[in-house]
């Protein structure tokens, strides 16, 4: 292996340490519920994204100790799917909070239940049928 392998190394482990911080820093922005806060993050998110993807594919080019990278890469592949669980988690819970809001009011004093146990649309008819099995 060459010098250039090992600088090479030392790059990409630069990025991927600064990516690193990046992700923590996301990711507890993320438990904290600060979504502005992670929208912020996200230009520097992506810049550094396409730093590692250049560095990664010049490392390749020039065969660079993989092994060098492993426990590093290791390190990274973690921190970007406990990312990637966060995110899905909190999408999942603004999707659930939009279905609460747009979801259609029902006014619960004006259902009533059907032989089947779900909501019957009340009519007319239906009403005069329940005031009739008062009496």
């Amino acid at each position: 292996m060459n010098g250039a392998g090992t600088d090479g190394s030392i790059a990409v482990k630069k990025i991927i340490s600064r990516f690193m911080v990046l992700l923590e820093e996301e990711n507890a922005q993320l438990r904290a519920g600060k979504p502005e806060a992670v929208e912020a993050l996200l230009e520097r998110k992506m810049k550094l994204s396409n730093l590692l993807e250049e560095a990664l594919l010049r490392f390749e080019r020039e065969n660079g100790n993989k092994a060098a990278l492993a426990p590093t890469m290791s390190n990274l592949i973690q921190r970007v799917a406990e990312n990637q669980a966060l995110l899905e988690h909190v999408s999942a819970a603004q999707t659930e909070f939009l279905k609460l809001i747009c979801a259609p009011h029902v006014d619960e004093e004006q259902q009533a239940y059907s032989a089947s146990g779900r909501y019957a649309a009340r009519t007319a008819q239906s009403e005069a049928l329940t005031l009739r099995s008062d009496i």
